[in-house]
């Protein structure tokens, strides 16, 4: 789909992604950024974006450097040390989505970055059958199972808004996708031919 408002938010290094009209997001809208690797250019830029109304939470297996620490804490954005994984395990700080959100009283997510090392492949299709999010970011790490996950995210009404090979890290995809049902809301349309 062709998105007016395309827009890459965050550096252009590993922690930015290509999003559609960030600026649309609705109020009270939740973002959660998966695997910030201690780049928050992303999550800040969001914030400025979205003149703070939004609700964003980012989860990393490592606690962010104290300068971060501070800069997240000072601008109300929620940090959670774990790996995503496709079940909760507290004693070894696995978290899935849906106890993260359980975990901060979200019921939806509208924008959902990830960069979370191939767990990709076990945590977002299920998840992604449970709830609808808007704008779906994320990082592919196997490209030998790359065709299943994209059909599968094809599969529940997903669109692709942009792609691009991670120069930083060798064999590995950018992918931008938004769901059929928020076209409208992002200025978002078909191509034709």
């Amino acid at each position: 789909v062709a998105c007016l408002g395309r827009v890459r938010v965050g550096s252009i290094a590993d922690g930015g992604k290509w999003m559609c009209s960030p600026w649309r997001v609705p109020e009270n809208c939740v973002i959660y950024s998966l695997g910030s690797l201690g780049d928050i250019s992303f999550e800040m830029e969001m914030n400025e974006l979205t003149n703070k109304r939004c609700s964003i939470l980012t989860s990393d297996m490592n606690e962010p450097p104290q300068n971060i620490a501070k800069t997240l804490h000072d601008h109300g954005i929620k940090f959670v040390k774990g790996k995503i994984a496709a079940s909760t395990n507290e004693n070894e700080a696995e978290h899935t989505i849906d106890h993260l959100m359980t975990a901060n009283g979200h019921e939806k997510i509208d924008v959902l970055k990830m960069d979370i090392e191939g767990s990709e492949f076990t945590v977002l299709p299920e998840f992604m059958k449970k709830h609808k999010v808007c704008q779906l970011l994320v990082e592919i790490h196997d490209m030998q199972r790359l065709a299943w996950l994209l059909r599968e995210i094809a599969n529940i009404g997903y669109l692709l808004i942009n792609y691009e090979i991670n120069l930083l890290k060798n064999g590995l995809s950018e992918y931008s996708f938004i769901h059929s049902s928020c076209l409208a809301k992002y200025e978002t349309h078909y191509l034709s031919g």
